[in-house]
């Protein structure tokens, strides 16, 4: 059984709008039985899938709130108020292949916007996973996994085009891992270098906690009693200051399909189809649906690569979603080194604003809104639309 709420939106509003469905599906492992654990996880694949295949931003999977009706099973589907997801229709649910699946259809206001506005996707540097279990990757042959879910999570990502652009993806990690809120100025120094050398806004990095492998129900290990923990945790940093904005653990548990000694590894579809990957593929979208979430408000911010009489280049374009006429405000930057020989840098507002006036895929051409071109602007500046963190 499903149970739908609806959160009414004012009736002024919803009477400006037309419906406009978006139908979307989506399955989940039922574990040790608990169907409505799965039937909850189903749904929430469903509605990412309806809220993509909109064109939207993954940011408004946020607008439904995916809750179980009862222990035995069924959802409640709740849509936030404001939200541009004003209704959620199941079209069925049914159990195959031991996976709740789930169809449903999303009534979208206005897939085109993001926070009021055409949304223009964040650039970003992606740091390659590590894993800080190595010993626990010998149980089928996982020692490549890093790499695969360094691969994956770039798809993951290239696949919400309306929020994120990755503009690199580096061959090494940083030998320095910081937690959410850091300040570690050796760290921020190479997430900032890294940000601005690939002209990203934001830099993402990864690590595996844990692919432990156990049982079920006690005994022997062996059978379809096999079951395995996957756990990572991903940072977003924000490549202007090199702070971390947010420390993120992801985790799960599901069937291991494979004999304990059986040599899987992670360069098939053979992995990536079974129950664990589909389960690590989740979690990886859930990941960046997290991330997309918590920057879709963030205006973007660009670096200045160019001066020209009365023009200026700067490094967002046409692959973000820019277009012409959207005005930017100039901020100049400011460097000094403090007497421990440490590089700092902040941003002071010009008060000067900056009209897009030539679109290139990489990057845009900008024109002062005055006519007048201040004599202080240098190369390295930023332009921004507006300030997450002020």
């Amino acid at each position: 059984m499903v149970v739908l709420r609806r959160l009414l939106i004012g009736l002024a509003f919803v009477s400006q709008v037309q419906a406009a469905w978006h139908s979307g599906e989506g399955s989940a492992a039922i574990i040790n039985d608990n169907y409505g654990f799965a039937m909850r996880e189903a749904a929430q694949v469903a509605i990412r899938d309806a809220v993509l295949s909109a064109g939207a931003s993954v940011s408004l999977v946020k607008d439904v709130d995916v809750q179980l009706a009862s222990p035995e099973g069924g959802v409640l589907f709740v849509t936030r108020d404001g939200g541009l997801i004003r209704s959620v229709q199941l079209v069925k649910e049914y159990e195959y292949d031991a996976r709740a699946r789930v169809q449903l259809r999303l009534d979208i206001a206005r897939a085109d916007q993001v926070c009021g506005a055409p949304p223009i996707s964040k650039s970003v540097t992606l740091l390659p996973f590590t894993l800080d279990t190595a010993d626990q990757s010998a149980w089928g042959q996982l020692e490549r996994l890093p790499e695969a879910l360094t691969e994956r999570f770039r798809e993951a990502l290239n696949g919400v085009p309306k929020d994120f652009l990755v503009n690199e993806v580096v061959d090494r990690p940083l030998p320095i891992q910081v937690n959410a809120g850091s300040r570690d100025r050796p760290a921020g120094l190479e997430y900032r270098y890294l940000a601005e050398r690939s002209r990203s806004q934001y830099v993402m990095q990864g690590r595996i906690d844990n692919i432990s492998l156990g049982q079920v129900d006690g005994g022997l290990l062996g059978g379809d009693s096999l079951v395995r923990q996957f756990s990572m945790t991903v940072d977003i940093v924000d490549g202007l200051s090199g702070d971390v904005i947010r420390s993120q653990q992801y985790r799960t548990r599901t069937v291991w399909p494979f004999k304990a000694t059986e040599r899987v590894g992670v360069d098939s579809d053979r992995f990536w189809d079974s129950e664990y990957g589909l389960e690590v593929e989740r979690l990886t979208k859930t990941a960046v649906d997290d991330m997309a979430g918590l920057v879709a408000c963030a205006r973007p911010a660009a670096r200045v690569i160019r001066v020209q009489p009365n023009r200026v280049d700067v490094a967002i374009g046409a692959r973000q979603g820019l277009r012409r006429d959207t005005v930017f405000r100039l901020k100049y930057e400011e460097r000094f080194i403090d007497d421990q020989g440490v590089s700092y840098a902040s941003f002071s507002d010009s008060g000067l604003d900056f009209e897009v006036v030539r679109v290139f895929p990489d990057h845009s051409v900008l024109a002062p809104v005055t006519g007048i071109m201040p004599a202080s602007i240098q190369v390295r500046d930023l332009v921004q639309l507006d300030s997450f963190w002020e």
